[in-house]
């Protein structure tokens, strides 16, 4: 799969680190010129931090603090995973009928009350101690991210020109590399000191300034 027109990278820029160094600088560059990039990206760094910790824990939670029941934990994984992607088919459907993506206010008006509907699932699963309760938020969070995720683009494609697009887009997954890199293991700490829930909890609490971006958004946005 041939790429044209393509030109190799000279020597001193195939270093990687210089690359994503230049990919930061050119984000930035780019959110000081539109704040409303600098909101999105703050979105993914706050996402990104909460993330992390519910991804590693989630199953230790599962299996540690609820009746987990007497069955193969590989066999019961999987059926979660295929029953969130079923129904994970049926929201983008819904959002698809729904969400107008050419418009801000759409966007965001589904993107705002996702966010606070996943810090409010994963507070619960965190505190959930009945393996049933827990399955079910397990699958609110699995439908919620898994929503989130195309409409958070959508919105970022709406603010960036074709010139722009390709940095904004990896400034974007870096923000939110970056808020797991640093949240991962704070909030690892956190589960070592003070036990699952608290760090679900904390997970959620971490949300919140990601929902105060999509507020002011929402404000802005007519």
């Amino acid at each position: 799969m041939g790429e044209r027109p393509f030109a190799r990278a000279a020597p001193g820029e195939r270093n990687p680190l210089r690359v994503a160094a230049s990919v930061a600088r050119r984000g930035l560059d780019l959110a000081r010129r539109r704040p409303l990039l600098g909101s999105i990206l703050g979105v993914a760094l706050f996402m990104g931090a909460a993330s992390e910790a519910y991804d590693r824990l989630a199953p230790a939670k599962l299996l540690r603090d609820t009746a987990f029941p007497a069955l193969d934990s590989a066999v019961v994984f999987g059926w979660l995973g295929a029953a969130s992607a079923i129904l994970g088919i049926g929201v983008a459907e819904l959002a698809r009928r729904r969400v107008d993506t050419d418009r801000d206010a759409s966007l965001l008006g589904w993107l705002l009350p996702l966010a606070v509907l996943q810090s409010l699932a994963v507070a619960a699963f965190g505190l959930s101690g009945r393996f049933d309760l827990a399955v079910g938020l397990w699958l609110v969070v699995a439908s919620v991210r898994g929503l989130h995720a195309p409409l958070y683009r959508a919105w970022l494609n709406r603010q960036l020109e074709p010139a722009t697009r390709a940095t904004a887009f990896s400034a974007a997954g870096q923000a939110d590399a970056l808020g797991q890199i640093a949240g991962g293991p704070l909030l690892g700490l956190v589960a070592s000191a003070a036990g699952l829930p608290a760090v679900f909890v904390l997970s959620a609490a971490v949300l919140a300034p990601a929902i105060l971006l999509y507020v002011r958004a929402l404000r802005t946005s007519g």
